[in-house]
């Protein structure tokens, strides 16, 4: 499960430190990732209310389930190591509870003794296997980069750039809300324009040449 101890409500945290509030799937999956599990399934805790992790993170599961790369980069240190951890499986609380059916357990049981226990809870399931399919789908996208320049007005130093960028794509939606972006990043895109009316603005330009970008990071 995805949280750590509650109450009996799930509104307050039964461990001390105010970390785990927000940081407890990801001190798990630090543990487990070195461990020799085959897959990692993650489901959404019932004091929560919700069915599935995606409904609370869907960023998160989108970026496991996908891989971004520019045609023809070669494989980097970074995603072969992940290629050698453990599968990460986000799955509903329905599906949890078929998979927990002949151990004589559900979800919510193993909630209220773990939290009352305050001590993790580990059992074999008799008589489940799990096969996994995966599959792959390579889709091409083109990412259009947007860029403006004032030339510098030094004969030597225009050929050096200073350089100020920031991304104008955001990640949109979480389920049915929907997430305006002014931070991420409106706020950098605005700040670019403004510069770069400020640079464009001047009766004598910079000794160097100054760039503004506007990017798509990988959505």
């Amino acid at each position: 499960m995805d949280r750590s101890p509650l109450s009996e409500d799930g509104q307050n945290l039964l461990f001390e430190e105010p970390a785990w509030k927000t940081t407890s799937l990801q001190l798990k999956l630090t543990t487990l990732f070195y461990s020799k599990a085959k897959a990692i399934l993650i489901v959404s805790d019932p004091k929560s209310g919700l069915t599935s992790v995606s409904e609370q993170y869907q960023e998160l599961t989108n970026e496991n389930s996908s891989k971004f790369s520019l045609p023809g980069d070669k494989k980097d240190t970074y995603r072969m190591f992940l290629a050698a951890l453990p599968k990460i499986i986000f799955i509903n609380r329905t599906m949890a509870d078929e998979l927990l059916k002949s151990s004589g357990n559900n979800l919510q049981n193993l909630q209220n003794e773990i939290d009352k226990s305050m001590k993790s809870n580990s059992f074999e399931i008799p008589d489940k296997k799990i096969r996994i399919n995966m599959v792959t789908r390579n889709e091409e996208k083109i990412l259009n980069n947007i860029a403006g320049y004032v030339e510098g007005s030094d004969p030597v130093l225009k050929n050096e750039v200073v350089v100020f960028s920031g991304h104008y794509d955001h990640i949109g939606g979480t389920g049915s809300k929907v997430n305006p972006g002014a931070d991420d990043d409106a706020s950098g895109c605005a700040a670019l324009l403004e510069m770069a009316q400020a640079f464009g603005s001047l009766k004598r330009n910079p000794p160097e040449l100054y760039c503004f970008c506007g990017y798509q990071e990988k959505r």
